[in-house]
């Protein structure tokens, strides 16, 4: 039993046998002075927009698939050193020695040209690429931007603030008792609070955000770009932010934070009082005073210990008395088993089944209880809201016949000033249309027949200007086809005259390469190219030049075969 239990039971007993007092409870000489006492609770209701919390939460997909994609540059380090310590020969190494000769100097001692030091290049892998620095800032800055909001709301949100204030004084018989409570207090993050939270979901998800963060701010990548100077804004849109979509996402999210200009919640907080004390609240805090007047009467008078010693005696009485009834129960019980004819392990079974199914129904009963006052207190508000609901359609019902007999008396009105004016406008523009017709009637006819001729003038107009662009057109399209013409001609004369300037440049560089003159240098990759055509130009020509070569020694040689041929024809005849 504790410490409170012992208190409220002593002082029950205080009341009864000690002091002597009278029937009447202090608790409902509390409940009948409200005017000194009242308790004070502080909500708090908030209102988050789901617009950032929804745009983070998409944008967190685009960083993530970013960051798994590890964007990289290969960063080579190259260094000239000893062919001894050369453990790899790789294309830079020999473009360098071509362009360097003066790292060979010894001569080979067989067909192999050993140089005496080699350029080595090695290749290093770089994260440090713009990209990576934009992911890192912003999720620095998403961190930022979701911390400041969710502590902002926790802390307005899980807190309780209450307060009580109590003054009074109670006089009963001979018994005068003054009371004056004051009491403030502030809870962060209290547990009934944060479960009843309204917003919890919300909270929920700005956490969940918020540990996203964390550990993508954890991952290896992100650890090695933490380490190089961070980029500052206004961020440098490269082509991956532009076109990659991955990157584009967390690039549309940076924009939204950086001009997102609002908290992105509101927050109400509204005073809940209650006052005076009712019922069961009026009982506590009735018993509240009565434990303080009892503890200050025990401790003042220096017979708190005496009090608590006859407590403990009532205590052993009441023990005793419960032994004596507990024996009786167990007496009264074997006279039951040995009636039933059971034994006593299946009675007991059987009482326990009772006590459960009883206990069941008790909770049920509890339980029912419990609901059926939650359900009065639900019908007790809708009837008030009912109510006032009621009143509020029948102040609106009212207000609104009376508007419709307003509108409908000025509407008649309306309707019979503008019947008349109508009327009158009517006779009006008649007699008006009357007298333009008969003032404009000749009038109207000329100009009828003056625009007639200049409607035949314009369409012939419009045919000549037809048959002249139409000429035009065909003259158009005769220079065209003999300037696709000349184009063709002159695309013609310009290969020719590439090819020629190719064999010109072949035949120079051969010319120079005979006799020993400077060609210059053809290892640099579009230059071997031009070589390259060169060649095959010069192959292309040799093997014309040839055809027609053994073409002119074939005559020459069956020249003087077909003369002596036709030498000897001419004797045979003779």
């Amino acid at each position: 039993m504790s410490q409170l239990d012992i208190f409220f039971r002593a002082l029950q007993e205080y009341k009864k046998r000690a002091l002597n007092a009278d029937g009447r409870q202090l608790k409902d000489i509390i409940a009948a002075n409200p005017d000194c006492e009242r308790i004070e609770v502080v909500k708090t209701d908030c209102k988050i927009e789901d617009d950032w919390i929804e745009a983070i939460e998409a944008g967190l997909v685009h960083i993530e698939k970013a960051i798994c994609e590890e964007r990289q540059f290969i960063r080579s380090d190259g260094e000239v050193l000893p062919i001894e310590k050369i453990k790899q020969v790789s294309k830079e190494s020999v473009e360098h020695l071509a362009r360097h000769s003066n790292l060979l100097t010894r001569e080979p001692d067989g067909a192999d040209i050993i140089p005496d030091k080699l350029l080595t290049v090695e290749r290093l892998t770089d994260y440090g690429v713009y990209e990576n620095k934009f992911l890192y800032m912003l999720l620095c800055y998403l961190r930022d931007f979701v911390t400041y909001r969710y502590e902002k709301i926790c802390e307005l949100t899980n807190a309780y603030s209450g307060s009580l204030i109590l003054k009074k004084q109670v006089k009963s018989g001979g018994r005068t008792t003054d009371v004056e409570i004051k009491l403030d207090e502030r809870i962060s993050n209290d547990e009934y609070v944060s479960a009843n939270n309204p917003v919890r979901e919300e909270i929920a998800r700005l956490d969940l955000i918020l540990k996203t963060v964390a550990m993508l701010l954890s991952t290896p990548l992100m650890e090695d770009v933490s380490k190089l100077p961070v980029i500052k804004p206004p961020i440098t849109e490269t082509n991956v932010l532009k076109m990659n979509n991955n990157f584009k996402g967390a690039k549309e999210l940076y924009y939204f934070l950086a001009a997102y200009d609002k908290d992105g919640f509101e927050i109400e907080q509204t005073t809940e009082a209650i006052s005076p004390f009712k019922g069961e609240t009026a009982q506590d805090f009735a018993l509240s005073v009565q434990l303080l007047a009892f503890l200050t009467y025990g401790h003042g008078l220096g017979i708190y210990g005496g009090l608590k010693k006859r407590y403990a005696e009532i205590l052993k009485e009441e023990e005793k008395e419960n032994e004596r009834k507990l024996k009786e129960k167990i007496k009264d019980l074997k006279t039951r088993i040995e009636e039933t004819g059971k034994g006593a392990e299946e009675y007991m079974l059987l009482l326990e089944q009772l006590n459960r199914s009883l206990e069941e129904d008790a909770l049920s009963l509890i339980a029912a209880k419990a609901e059926i006052e939650k359900r009065n207190a639900d019908i007790a508000r809708l009837q008030g809201e009912i109510q006032n609901l009621a009143e509020t359609v029948t102040r609106q019902i009212e207000e609104k016949n009376r508007l419709q007999a307003q509108h409908a008396e000025e509407t008649g009105k309306l309707v019979s000033e503008c019947a008349a004016q109508i009327q009158y406008l009517n006779a009006r523009h008649a007699e008006d249309v009357a007298n333009v017709k008969s003032a404009h009637a000749e009038e109207i006819e000329n100009l009828n027949e003056l625009n007639g001729k200049k409607i035949d003038y314009l369409q012939e107009q419009i045919v000549t200007e037809r048959c002249r662009a139409h000429e035009e057109y065909t003259k158009l399209l005769d220079e065209k086809t003999r300037a696709d013409r000349d184009i063709q001609d002159l695309f013609a004369q310009f290969e020719e005259v590439k090819e020629q300037k190719l064999l010109a440049d072949a035949s120079l560089n051969a010319v120079k390469k005979q006799y020993g003159l400077e060609t210059g240098d053809f290892t640099a990759e579009t230059d071997f190219d031009e070589l390259e055509r060169q060649y095959s130009a010069l192959k292309a020509l040799f093997k014309e030049e040839w055809k027609k070569t053994k073409k002119k020694i074939r005559r020459e040689v069956l020249k003087p075969l077909n003369k002596k041929e036709t030498d000897g024809g001419t004797d045979d005849k003779e």
